[in-house]
């Protein structure tokens, strides 16, 4: 026996770079071209040549694995379930591969699915598709399968659909990927912009992150620049924790992709058993196909402070890490950026269409060959019948006729194949036919096949049909949020104006103001969409950097950072302050103007006002401070903010009086004092407050009705009243109609409208002027129980 001597280190280092091949290119990193791994591309293909496949009959998942270890998959039988079963989770997959009927698993665990023999499964209806085209020589390279029986595809067609909206992972030797998931219709849109441009840059190409479990991404900027490049900082995902006010519930609704429901709440019970003061009383997991984990909160629990920390001590705030390492032409490891990921797929995408293509044309080619010999043959059918009849074998049979009729050997074949019913003349006509539509076919594709932009148009023409038939919306939020390092809540970086409905259940909700377009008097306006049957008690008009005083009903002044507050989401106030469940907000004022003013002022639904110095007011506590001292009974109606001594207030009431004021005639009192009667009321009550600065230009005093209409009076004729009085009447009121609320309005600024379910926003200048006397006109149609409950005016 020879022996032979090598240096170990160099036999290991051979060894090991062998092996660290192996793992790379057939194991843990997907192809850039169609975004698959080796081994996820041999399982499908498998069943593909099996038909277990999209429009043919489920299988037992054991018949998948037995086709993929049969031929090509060389990773064991568990392994190969697993990779066919994790294909199947709506929750691990974008866009699953596999239809799945059985137990596939759930949310609450990765290996809670049931054993091979159990479930069944095919390749999905968009698994199918990668496969679009493969039998056309579309794919010019193959692979010897393990024992060199078969072979199978180096990389899928995979036309108009590019699996990297799957993502991938996967840990190779000295290199890993991660890849995070996008939303098929905004890829196939970024396609299509590149096709239409390739110099388009990354912002026209950019697709921010879909998950498949949905969550919030809060760090879109960071993770745009990783995309760009390819590496850098993690996605910051949280999960969608929804507060249930009528329980006192914190409702776990959509997890940060890869977490799972029981990892979740065994970090719960151990930081419960650790720290049992963290406002949580207990917790149960009702995760069924979806995630559910419902959290109960002790009676003084702070939800959005419990969120807040839930999100830094547990995985509901999660991270996944982006690092687009493919293969480049399913040969060369290599970090792709966005923009050159995209361009990998467009190339294979054109190579592969242009190959198909060009097999229909040669097939078409092929077909008018064949045809036009049909033709002669049935010119000469006698002659053709003497010469086979006259020969003594099919070799001499074939070389007669194509030395008679110049045939070609494809020709002759298939004549001689043909039978003999085709021969007649009342065939010619349908051959001939036939011969015409494969000539405009030939005529089609070359077309195709030399003008770039028809060809062009054919690729975006499958990248539209893909996203219609499997595109869907989008299930993750993306946004940048600046974190505060003591608790983690967010602080808005865009500044928006926005306005800010709080509800008769202490919901509120805000939408940008821009948003809401300006109408013509009588529209119906935006729908705010509120749930529960919550209707709307109060409205705030500023920007999402301000801070706002809340006066409740109860005379509690509480503060509020509205940028807090998400946009277009309904929200309880219980997230943000510390107010109780009977304690309903009636007023809002925005603390960036508190500066300008000296004085506060509010009146009750009973008739009283009091005036108190606003530095009285300012306070950070968490439960509020008392602002003013009411009556058995008694409530809080309006507030107002005064800015110099020689304003002058005006009050309103439901049956359409008003008392005008001097500031001067009230006097200010300490912050909880009752304060004076401002206006006499019978069988009345108090619906708004206003404050007239005359240093500034106003149109009018506009007043409107629960049933929407609306009048302007003229500043003149509003007198001074006496303290106390019944004042004069400023709108007439119909019979079941009430005096809704008031406002005096400045020249060149909108309006806003807002009744219990719906905003509209009109022009200052629809606001007629009429007597005090009258009724006013329609400005905003109301539906069936619903009314106006405030008339403000934007910025």
């Amino acid at each position: 026996m020879s022996v032979y001597k090598q240096n170990v280190k160099t036999v290991m280092e051979d060894s090991f770079l062998t092996y660290a091949g192996y793992v790379i290119l057939n194991r843990s990193v997907p192809d850039a071209r169609d975004g698959l791994k080796y081994s996820a591309r041999q399982l499908i293909y498998a069943q593909y040549k099996d038909k277990i496949i999209s429009g043919h009959p489920m299988k037992k998942a054991q018949r998948s694995v037995a086709a993929a270890t049969s031929r090509y998959y060389v990773h064991g039988d568990s392994s190969a379930y697993g990779t066919y079963v994790r294909m199947a989770k709506p929750f691990a997959f974008r866009y699953p591969l596999q239809d799945a009927q059985g137990n596939y698993g759930t949310p609450i665990d990765p290996k809670d699915h049931s054993a091979a023999r159990y479930l069944e499964i095919r390749a999905s209806a968009i698994a199918t598709h990668l496969f679009e085209g493969i039998n056309k020589n579309t794919i010019s390279q193959w692979k010897e399968n393990y024992d060199q029986t078969d072979e199978f595809p180096s990389v899928l067609p995979s036309k108009g659909f590019y699996n990297i909206v799957n993502g991938a992972s996967g840990i190779a030797v000295g290199m890993s990927t991660s890849i995070p998931q996008f939303n098929l219709k905004e890829v196939n849109t970024a396609l299509i912009k590149l096709l239409k441009n390739p110099n388009a840059n990354f912002d026209d190409l950019y697709c921010p992150i879909d998950f498949a479990t949905g969550g919030t991404i809060i760090n879109e900027d960071e993770v745009k620049l990783s995309l760009e490049s390819g590496r850098g900082k993690s996605a910051k995902i949280r999960a969608t924790i929804d507060y249930n006010i009528t329980k006192h519930q914190l409702i776990v609704s959509e997890m940060p992709y890869s977490v799972y429901t029981n990892t979740v709440c065994g970090q719960l019970q151990k930081l419960f058993d650790e720290i049992p003061t963290v406002g949580i009383k207990n917790f149960i997991d009702a995760t069924g196909e979806r995630p559910c984990i419902k959290i109960n909160l002790t009676p003084k629990a702070n939800p959005e402070r419990v969120k807040s920390w839930l999100y830094k001590n547990t995985s509901l705030g999660s991270f996944y890490s982006i690092n687009m390492t493919m293969l480049d032409k399913g040969t060369t490891p290599k970090q792709f950026g966005w923009v050159e990921a995209l361009n990998a797929y467009v190339d294979h995408f054109k190579i592969v269409s242009r190959n198909e293509l060009v097999f229909d044309r040669d097939k078409a080619e092929q077909q008018l060959h064949i045809k036009k010999g049909y033709i002669v043959a049935i010119d000469n059918i006698d002659e053709i019948v003497k010469i086979i009849k006259g020969s003594d074998n099919q070799r001499q049979a074939k070389d007669k006729l194509i030395t008679r009729f110049n045939f070609t050997e494809d020709q002759v074949e298939a004549i001689l194949n043909l039978k003999l019913q085709r021969l007649v003349s009342l065939e010619k006509l349908k051959i001939v036919k036939e011969i015409e539509k494969l000539k405009e076919l030939i005529k089609k594709i070359n077309n195709i096949l030399d003008d770039e932009k028809l060809f062009t148009n054919e690729l975006i023409k499958e990248l539209e049909f893909i996203s219609k038939k499997y595109g869907d919306n989008r299930r993750t939020k993306n946004m940048t949020l600046e974190i505060i390092l003591d608790d983690e809540e967010p602080k808005p970086i865009e500044l928006k104006k926005i306005v800010v409905v709080v509800s008769n259940n202490g919901a509120i909700k805000a939408i940008e103001s821009d948003k809401i377009a300006t109408q013509h008097k009588g529209g119906l306006g935006k729908s705010l969409q509120l749930e529960n049957n919550d209707y709307i008690v109060d409205t705030i008009y500023g920007s999402n950097d301000d801070s706002v005083m809340l006066i409740s009903n109860k005379g509690v002044a509480h503060t509020l950072t509205l940028g807090k507050i998400p946009l277009n989401e309904q929200i309880y106030l219980h997230s943000f302050i510390n107010i109780d469940i009977e304690e309903n907000i009636k007023c809002v004022i925005p603390y960036n103007k508190l500066n300008e003013y000296k004085y506060v002022i509010i009146a009750t639904r009973k008739g009283m006002i009091k005036k108190s110095l606003l530095t009285d007011y300012k306070s950070t506590r968490t439960k509020g401070l008392i602002g003013i001292k009411l009556k058995e009974g008694d409530s809080v109606a309006s507030v107002q903010l005064i800015k110099n001594e020689d304003d002058s207030v005006f009050i309103a009431s439901s049956k359409g009086f008003g008392v005008h004021l001097k500031s001067s005639d009230i006097r200010s009192t300490g912050r909880s004092t009752m304060g004076v009667i401002g206006i006499k009321l019978v069988n009345d009550y108090v619906v708004d407050l206003d404050v007239l600065d005359y240093n500034i230009d106003y149109h009018s005093l506009a007043s409107i009705t629960e049933n929407g209409l609306a009048k302007g009076t003229v500043i003149g004729e509003l007198s001074y009243n006496t303290r106390a009085t019944k004042g004069n009447i400023i709108h007439k009121i119909k019979d079941g109609d009430k005096l809704s609320s008031i406002k005096l309005l400045q020249n060149k600024k909108d309006i806003l409208i807002i009744s219990n379910s719906s905003v509209i926003k009109i022009k200052h200048e629809d606001i007629r002027i009429s007597g005090k006397n009258t009724i006013g006109t329609k400005l905003m149609k109301i539906k069936n129980n619903d009314k106006v409950i405030k008339l403000t005016q934007t910025y």
